[in-house]
C-alpha cells in the first residue's frame, strides 16, 4: 500500500495544507470563523501547542491518503494530482463536513470556511504530490 509512495512529497503537501490553514484562519477568516465556531478569538482555551501539533499530523495523514488516491487512479503529472484532490475535497469532505455542521446547527458561512480550507488545502497538497510522482 506504501509502496512507491514519495514520502518527501508527502511531508512538503502536508506543510502546505498546515500553511494554508495558518492564513486562512487567521489573516483570511480567522476573526470571522471564530465568531462563527463561538470562539473567543482573545482566549481559545484548550491546548494550542496540542492542537496545531496534531492538525500538522492530520494533515500529513490526508496527504498520505490523497498520495495513495493519486498513485492508485493512474493520473499523472500536478493537473492529474488537482483532478484527484478536487473530487476528495468537493466530493467527500465538503458533504462530510457539511453533514456535521447540519447536526450541530452551524450557519452555512461557517461550513463554507472549514470546507473552502479543507478543499483549498487538498488541491494544494494533490497539484505538489501529482507534480512530484
Amino acid at each position: 500500500m506504501f509502496a512507491e509512495i514519495n514520502w518527501l512529497a508527502v511531508l512538503v503537501a502536508g506543510g502546505a495544507f498546515y500553511a494554508l490553514g495558518s492564513v486562512w484562519y487567521t489573516f483570511l477568516f480567522g476573526k470571522k470563523w471564530a465568531q462563527l465556531a463561538s470562539i473567543d478569538w482573545d482566549n481559545p482555551g484548550g491546548n494550542m501547542g496540542v492542537i496545531f501539533g496534531m492538525t500538522f499530523v492530520l494533515e500529513l495523514l490526508a496527504s498520505t491518503a490523497l498520495a495513495i488516491l493519486i498513485r492508485d487512479s493512474g493520473f499523472g503529472g500536478w493537473n492529474g494530482g488537482l483532478h484527484v484532490a478536487l473530487i476528495a475535497g468537493i466530493g467527500v469532505a465538503l458533504p462530510v463536513i457539511a453533514i456535521g455542521n447540519l447536526y450541530q446547527r452551524k450557519s452555512a458561512a461557517l461550513t463554507a470556511i472549514d470546507a473552502g480550507h479543507i478543499a483549498l488545502g487538498l488541491a494544494i497538497a494533490g497539484t505538489i504530490l501529482g507534480a512530484w510522482r
